[in-house]
């Protein structure tokens, strides 16, 4: 079985495979606080799925 840590890199970047095209759509269609809100909410994503990869490649 594999370690948590490679688990969790491998889902969150199911789910950035699959959401992240669909966001500039979404974004769009947003009124100026919740579009300010859901660019801080994919940076944040993107900063843990940085951070998950770095951490199951450095726990080899």
């Amino acid at each position: 079985m594999t370690p948590a840590t490679k688990r969790y890199a491998v889902i969150t970047f199911l789910v950035a495979a699959i959401a992240l095209p669909v966001v500039p759509v979404a974004l769009e269609a947003m009124p100026d606080p919740w579009f300010r809100i859901a660019c801080w909410a994919i940076v944040a994503f993107i900063l843990v799925w940085v951070w998950l990869m770095v951490r199951s490649i450095g726990k080899r």
